[in-house]
């Protein structure tokens, strides 16, 4: 969302917005992050997991009201590639005619630099 980090949360917001902009109706968000880190052991709890993603989900959705948008994500620990999260995004639109469009997104990124704005504030 907010941390000041990748910025997948704002950037997610931003590519829904455009995808109703140019008249298609999402229906399928799925994101595949592998986390080499502590944010891995954070998210290891079945539970931790679900409250993260009910929470990225209201940030994204809650002004479209897409009710029926399936919204899958897939955490993993890739311990190789230690302080960097990298994010695969899939999303799949309606079109005219019920045609459907895909849009692939990815984001690749080191957590210790992210986190330096929060280290000197």
């Amino acid at each position: 969302g907010t941390d000041f980090k990748a910025g997948q949360t704002k950037f997610k917001t931003a590519a829904v917005e455009y995808i109703r902009t140019m008249g298609l109706k999402p229906k399928v968000i799925a994101s595949s992050n592998h986390l080499g880190n502590n944010d891995m052991r954070n998210l290891s709890t079945a539970k931790t997991a679900a409250s993260a993603k009910l929470r990225v989900k209201h940030d994204i959705f809650s002004a479209w009201q897409e009710d029926d948008l399936d919204h899958k994500v897939s955490i993993m620990f890739t311990e190789f590639i230690n302080d960097e999260k990298r994010d695969f995004v899939e999303y799949t639109s309606l079109g005219f005619l019920g045609q459907t469009h895909t849009m692939v997104t990815y984001t690749r990124a080191s957590d210790s630099v992210l986190c330096v704005p929060l280290m000197l504030d």
